[in-house]
C-alpha cells in the first residue's frame, strides 16, 4: 500500500526534474554560434550564406537565424498544436516566464509577450503551430564564423526544451 503512495511521487518528482533540466539547455536568444553548438552539438541543417540553422527532435522543429555571430531569431513549429504548458515552457526556457509580459489583448487573434530587455515573443491565439522569438538587442551585422556555406548534418535533437511529451 504506502509503495503504491511513493511510486507517483517519485514520478512526479522526476518529471520535474526533467522539465527543468531541459529549460536549463534550451536554445537562447543571443546565444552565440558557438555557444549553441556547445551545448547541443552542431545542427542538423545549416545555410551560412543565409545566416540560417535547423534542429529537429520528437515532432518539433526549431528554425535559428543569426545576425553576426549571434540567434537573433527562433521560430519553433510543432506537428500538433501547442498546448498552453508547451506555452509557459518555451516563455520560461527563453529568459524565464517571470521576464515576459504578455501584451496582446483578449480578443486578438495573435498573443504577444515582450520581455524587460526588448525581445518579443509570438503565436497564434488559437491552435498554435509555431511561437516565434525575436531578439530586442542590436547586433552589429558580421559573418558567422562556422566551417562551410551550407551543409546538412544527420539529425540530432538539441537538449532542449521543456517540451510535454
Amino acid at each position: 500500500m504506502m509503495f503504491s503512495v511513493r511510486l507517483p511521487r517519485i514520478a512526479l518528482c522526476v518529471a520535474l526534474v526533467g522539465v527543468f533540466s531541459q529549460s536549463a539547455l534550451a536554445l537562447q536568444l543571443d546565444e552565440t554560434w558557438a555557444e549553441l553548438v556547445a551545448r547541443h552539438a552542431p545542427p542538423a541543417v545549416e545555410d551560412h550564406a543565409r545566416k540560417l540553422a535547423m534542429y529537429f527532435w520528437d515532432g518539433w522543429s526549431a528554425r535559428l537565424e543569426f545576425q553576426g555571430s549571434q540567434v537573433c531569431k527562433i521560430t519553433y513549429r510543432r506537428n500538433w498544436y501547442l498546448e498552453e504548458q508547451e506555452i509557459t515552457s518555451l516563455l520560461d526556457a527563453n529568459g524565464g516566464v517571470r521576464r515576459w509580459v504578455e501584451t496582446s489583448d483578449p480578443g486578438a487573434g495573435t498573443r504577444l509577450w515582450s520581455r524587460d530587455d526588448g525581445a518579443a515573443a509570438a503565436c497564434a491565439r488559437s491552435r498554435p503551430l509555431s511561437f516565434v522569438f525575436e531578439s530586442g538587442l542590436d547586433i552589429p551585422d558580421s559573418p558567422v564564423t562556422t566551417s562551410s556555406p551550407a551543409t546538412t548534418r544527420a539529425q540530432k535533437s538539441p537538449t532542449q526544451l521543456g517540451a510535454v511529451p
